[in-house]
């Protein structure tokens, strides 16, 4: 259960799941640490209505569709919101910086 003070901005979440790659050994208890962490935000009492609650995961979770997704999440964000993103998958260090690996991508993207 996850309770939060209550604000006049929504809250919002994303939660992502990279279970299968293409480069990389798959990752399947990604998705049940992902629909354990949608069930925690949206079962009440919580603040987190089921449609501020985007889920991604098997052949949604693809750079082109990730970053049109986290792009529009951010973007048309409020500064009353609360925002809350959830990663479940492969990632790793490029020079200093973390990163996300993405299924079928050969290799890991900054963002």
């Amino acid at each position: 259960m996850i309770i939060l003070d209550n604000n006049r901005g929504e809250y919002k979440a994303i939660i992502i799941a990279a279970d299968r790659y293409k480069q990389a050994n798959d990752l399947p208890n990604t998705l049940n640490d992902a629909r354990e962490i949608k069930k925690l935000l949206t079962e009440e009492p919580s603040h987190f209505k089921e449609e501020n609650v985007q889920y991604y995961h098997g052949n949604l979770v693809t750079k082109a569709v990730l970053v049109a997704s986290l792009t529009s999440f951010f973007t048309k964000a409020k500064s009353e919101d609360i925002l809350f993103l959830f990663w479940a998958g492969h990632g790793g260090q490029m020079n200093g910086e973390g990163t996300l690996s993405l299924m079928r991508q050969k290799t890991m993207y900054q963002h």
